[in-house]
This record gives C-alpha cells, sequence and structure tokens, in this order.
C-alpha cells in the first residue's frame, strides 16, 4: 500500500512538474527556482515517510524483522512500479 501511494505522489508531482509552465507560466525568476527547490524538500519527506515511516515505527518497537520485510516489500513494489513504467514507456 505504501509503495502504491508513493507511486500515486510521484504521479501527481510528475503531472505538476509537466503542466507547470502552462500552471505558472514561464518564470525563471528566484521565486520559481525557490519553488521548485522546496517541492524536491517536500517531496524527498513525503516520500522519506511513506517508504520509512512505518518500518521505523516497527523496529522501535522491537519488531525488526517485520520492519526489514516492510521496508524491502515497500522497495521491491516501487521497483515492480518502475518495470511497469519503463515498460509501458517503451511500448507506448
Amino acid at each position: 500500500m505504501h509503495a502504491f501511494l508513493a507511486v500515486v505522489y510521484v504521479f501527481l508531482i510528475g503531472m505538476l512538474m509537466r503542466n507547470g509552465e502552462k500552471i505558472f507560466g514561464n518564470d525563471s525568476k528566484l521565486l520559481g527556482t525557490m519553488s521548485f527547490l522546496l517541492l524536491f524538500v517536500i517531496s524527498a519527506t513525503v516520500m522519506g515517510f511513506l517508504v520509512l515511516g512505518k518500518p521505523i515505527l516497527m523496529y522501535l518497537e522491537n519488531k525488526k524483522k517485520e520492519a526489514l520485510w516492510m521496508f524491502f516489500g515497500t522497495l521491491g513494489w516501487l521497483v515492480v512500479f518502475l518495470i511497469l513504467v519503463v515498460v509501458g514507456n517503451i511500448i507506448f
């Protein structure tokens, strides 16, 4: 589920970036650069939470084996989604 939410988030940010010029205009000023960097920091935080949040909590609750399984399971599903996206780009 966390990997799916991460993919949905990446899709939404990708759509925002793809249509950014239409939405925000062609802005090459300092505020445009700051907006991009803030989006990058927010995205890193959200993705860190989605991928690492629950496994860290489980690890701290001394459920180390389950935490590692969840982390690598989420990572594995992200790889599967990446492969599907790459194959989809090649086919379409």
